[in-house]
């Protein structure tokens, strides 16, 4: 979505009381529904964005993503459980997750370099459509310069997430495989990806999942309405889901057409 300049100067900011404000232009089109086929096309999409970002050089200083996600993650859940001890079992199983994530991620040499802009928030509610096709993404605020993987496995996540509820007990610990490989084929139909990517995929996801979890608790110690130990306890069964099944999930995306 474009960014309107202001009247009298065409400013693409307006500075109001210490506050910066931007306007886009509105685009009449929902979001993304939860289908196989709007996945498809979010991943496509995806992928032609990372390709119009190659080679692109700022002309200011763009924000890098160079702290791991386990650095970050074991930061966050000490202050959670410092704050909040009620959640100290639930902070432990993502920390072991994320740790596990990391050590694998690793071993896989899969390069962790920033390496061009990235969207840093790819979800169905950023991704407008309308007559089957993608007619406008939204909410660059998270835009960064970062690995292409972290995007891309945003995505599966995101899209793949199983509905449950206002219950974080009753959520599903399993992703909807049918959206999940849907994305990573509208992607790699569009865009190359190394080979340890399928591999690496399911670790990423677990990275995502934890760090939203981890910015996801209030003050409060709770997740919005939530209690914040469910909505934990959720998220670690999630990662722990993609832990125990990692190896089927990487052999679902290898022979997943587009690979």
């Amino acid at each position: 979505a474009p960014l309107l300049g202001t009247r009298d100067e065409n400013n693409s900011m307006v500075q109001l009381d210490a506050r910066v404000y931007e306007l886009f232009r509105y685009i009449d089109a929902p979001p993304a529904h939860g289908s196989a086929e709007g996945a498809a096309l979010a991943g496509a999409a995806l992928a032609r964005l990372h390709a119009l970002c190659a080679g692109y050089s700022s002309a200011w200083s763009a924000p890098e993503d160079r702290s791991d996600a386990l650095e970050r993650v074991t930061r966050r859940m000490a202050r959670l459980r410092e704050r909040h001890p009620e959640l100290a079992p639930a902070c432990a199983r993502l920390t072991a997750l994320s740790s596990w994530a990391h050590h694998a991620l690793i071993r896989l040499g899969l390069d962790r370099t920033p390496s061009r802009v990235i969207h840093g928030d790819w979800h169905p509610g950023n991704t407008l459509m309308r007559d089957a096709r993608v007619v406008g993404v939204i909410d660059f605020d998270a835009a960064r310069l970062g690995e292409l993987g972290v995007d891309l496995a945003q995505g599966l996540t995101q899209f793949s997430l199983a509905s449950g509820g206002s219950d974080p007990a009753r959520w599903d610990d399993a992703p909807v495989m049918e959206r999940l490989l849907a994305l990573w084929r509208g992607y790699t139909g569009e865009a190359g990806v190394p080979d340890a990517m399928a591999e690496g995929a399911p670790l990423l996801m677990v990275e995502t999942l934890i760090k939203e979890a981890a910015s996801g608790i209030d003050t409060g110690g709770n997740a919005g309405r939530r209690s914040g130990r469910a909505f934990l306890d959720a998220v670690a069964r999630k990662g722990e889901w993609l832990q125990a099944n990692a190896a089927s999930v990487t052999r679902a995306l290898r022979e997943s057409a587009g690979c």
